[in-house]
């Protein structure tokens, strides 16, 4: 058999015994960590009180939900150094031990088996064992007894000391407060686990809300398509087939470059770096085909041809929003001004002469799936905040019902 080398025989006892120091010193350095198990601090703890104490057997406690019933989780046995464990008393076959438990801060009986408090005891559980003397110390959680630690003296009554009764108790103290330290690292761990969950549902979201709105403005460009070809079935002539060809070769690029900025969104690669000329050059027959039946697309450019912090194909995004979705709202006109505002600012203006936009929905309009036209997305004025956003810019809307709406978008220039 190992001993630990602070232990020592005392004259009289049977066992290898350890000073109250020492043993308080060895409890002190326990830990429930993600090394060392519940189970196995239980199984230092019994071994040292036992120890420390001399008595036979040692075993922790645990009460039932309903306080009715104690179960031992586990029991050490001093002599042979082993662990037993599955033993259960009911409070109906003990009452007066179950009361003395809720009441005393340690329960030390020095004849178990005529004691008032635990002779119930004697006809199931001390007699067969041999038990004749009893130190029990609950284990305290949230001012209430969750369990016991229960030393047992084998053989006649013994007579228990003070400084006895302070160890056992502060084996029961020492315990509460490592199963405390147990229980909030398992909330530590839960709020870990919510927290990544939260992150993982916040990146489905981002998402799905990049991915709807990159289907919003492909069938954007899938509508000009539609209507170029829709066209060409009519057997334009050749002029006007030329230009029709360089519609539809127009809105596939812009597909393309929405693809390819899908690829890119978990890196944020922005590789269009157009100037913004170069830009609205090659968008605008685009935008002219998507209104051309609709509205009158003008474009006045008055600002040098610089880079923004916004990509190319966020400015074509930006555009087409924007005109489709004063095209919704039924302008004859739509105008685009694009202006210097500042060395260091470019202002972005489409304005209409539509119906303009109610008070009651200005507050709205850019939430997702904000519409009042019964067959939209409501995600057109959304991509439009997302994008501006992105760039560190500033959008600024001005609208009176029957007279249009000025949608004017601030983007730093890069």
């Amino acid at each position: 058999m190992l001993y630990h080398p602070l232990w020592k025989r005392s004259v009289g006892d049977s066992v290898m015994r350890m000073s109250f120091e020492e043993g308080r010193l060895l409890l002190a350095r326990l830990h429930i960590g993600e090394e060392t198990r519940h189970r196995e601090v239980l199984r230092q703890a019994t071994r040292i009180g036992g120890r420390t104490l001399g008595v036979a057997r040692v075993g922790v406690w645990f009460f039932d939900a309903d306080q009715h019933r104690l179960t031992c989780e586990l029991l050490y046995t001093t002599e042979s150094d082993r662990y037993e464990e599955a033993h259960v008393l009911h409070e109906r076959v003990a009452p007066h031990y179950f009361a003395a438990l809720r009441r005393t801060r340690v329960l030390a009986t020095h004849d178990a088996q005529n004691d008032e408090q635990t002779r119930e005891l004697a006809p199931s559980y001390l007699g067969p064992r041999s038990i004749g003397a009893m130190l029990d110390a609950p284990i305290y959680r949230d001012g209430e007894v969750i369990g016991v630690v229960c030393h047992e003296h084998v053989g006649g009554p013994r007579t228990w000391q003070q400084s006895e009764l302070d160890f056992a108790g502060s084996v029961a103290d020492i315990l509460a407060v490592l199963f405390l330290e147990e229980r909030l690292r398992g909330v530590e761990r839960q709020v870990r686990t919510l927290a990544s969950l939260r992150q993982d549902a916040e990146s489905l979201a981002r998402l799905t809300e990049v991915t709807r709105a990159f289907a919003h403005d492909v069938n954007n460009a899938l509508t000009v398509s539609m209507l170029v070809g829709s066209r060409l079935v009519e057997h334009p002539t050749p002029a006007e087939v030329h230009e029709m060809g360089e519609e539809l070769l127009r809105a596939s690029e812009f597909a393309g470059r929405l693809l390819r900025d899908l690829r890119a969104f978990h890196t944020r690669d922005i590789t269009d770096r157009r100037t913004l000329r170069e830009v609205v050059a090659a968008f605008q027959p685009v935008l002219a085909a998507l209104l051309r039946d609709r509205a009158a697309l003008h474009v006045d450019i008055d600002a040098p041809d610089v880079a923004l912090t916004m990509s190319g194909t966020h400015v074509e995004q930006l555009l087409l929003n924007l005109c489709v979705n004063a095209r919704d709202a039924g302008a004859q006109r739509i105008d685009v001004h694009i202006t210097l505002r500042s060395p260091d600012e470019v202002e972005v203006e489409v304005r209409d002469d539509g119906s303009g936009i109610a008070p009651e929905v200005r507050s709205t309009m850019f939430e997702p799936y904000a519409s009042t036209k019964p067959s939209g997305s409501g995600l057109g004025l959304t991509i439009v905040r997302t994008l501006v956003e992105q760039a560190r810019g500033a959008i600024r809307v001005e609208s009176e019902p029957g007279k249009g709406t000025t949608f004017a978008v601030r983007i730093p220039v890069a």
